[in-house]
C-alpha cells in the first residue's frame, strides 16, 4: 500500500528516523530538522543528539537535491514521546502540550517545502503521540500520511483546525476527497490501551 509515491515501510522507517541516531532509507535523505529549541529554528539533515528531547519535525526527501527539488516526494516526520512529561501530556490532555510546542517548527517545515516544491508528493508519519500530530498536520495542510499506533487528534490541534477549516469535520470532509491517511497498528504498543 502506497500513497503519495512511500510505502508504508518506507514510511513506518521515516518514522523512527525522526529521532536521533536511525539511517534513513535508501533513496532518501533528510533535508532539515525542525525545533523549536534549535537556534534559528532549524538545522540541516536529520535529528542529532544536540536536539535532546526537544519535540522536532524532520523533512525527508527522495533526491540529494533537498527542499528546493521540485516535483519530487517528501515526508514530514514527527518525532513522538520522548520522555515523562509527554507521557504526562499524552495521558491527561492527549498531546495538546507536544502540539503546542511543534506548531510552529511544522508550520515552518510546511513553508519550506510547500513554497518551493509546487508539484511535490507530500506525506506525513507518526507513531503514537507523534501520529496525532501528523494526523494534525495533515489535516491542516490537506496532505496524506501515514500514523502508527496513533494518539487522536489533541484538543489544542482541533482548535487550531476548527479556526483554520470553521470545523474539524469540515476540515474531515474536505481532506477526504483527495488524501489517503493510513493507519497501522503496532500489537502492544502502549498508546493503544489508552486510546
Amino acid at each position: 500500500m502506497t500513497i503519495s509515491q512511500v510505502s508504508a515501510l518506507t514510511s513506518s522507517q521515516l518514522a523512527l528516523d525522526s529521532y536521533p541516531g536511525k539511517p534513513v532509507p535508501t533513496g532518501w535523505i533528510a533535508v532539515a530538522t525542525y525545533s523549536p529549541s534549535t537556534p534559528g529554528g532549524k538545522h540541516a539533515g536529520g535529528p542529532t543528539s544536540a536536539d535532546g528531547l526537544s519535540d522536532s519535525v524532520t523533512v525527508f526527501a527522495t533526491t540529494s537535491d533537498g527542499i528546493t527539488a521540485n516535483g519530487q516526494n517528501f515526508v514530514v516526520g514527527f518525532k513522538g514521546t520522548k520522555n515523562a512529561a509527554d507521557g504526562w501530556s499524552d495521558l491527561t490532555n492527549g498531546g495538546s502540550d507536544a502540539w503546542n510546542s511543534i506548531k510552529s517548527s511544522a508550520a515552518a517545515a510546511w513553508i519550506d517545502v510547500s513554497s518551493n516544491n509546487l508539484n511535490a508528493n507530500v506525506a506525513t508519519v507518526g507513531d503514537s503521540l507523534s501520529g496525532g500530530m501528523a494526523q494534525s498536520f495533515a489535516l491542516l495542510h490537506q496532505v496524506n500520511g501515514y500514523r502508527f499506533s496513533s494518539l487522536p487528534i489533541s484538543p489544542a490541534a482541533q482548535l487550531d483546525i476548527s479556526t483554520s477549516y470553521g470545523s474539524v469535520s469540515a476540515a474531515i470532509s474536505q481532506w477526504k476527497v483527495h488524501n489517503p491517511f493510513i493507519f497501522l497498528h503496532q500489537d502492544g504498543d502502549f498508546t493503544t490501551a489508552f486510546f
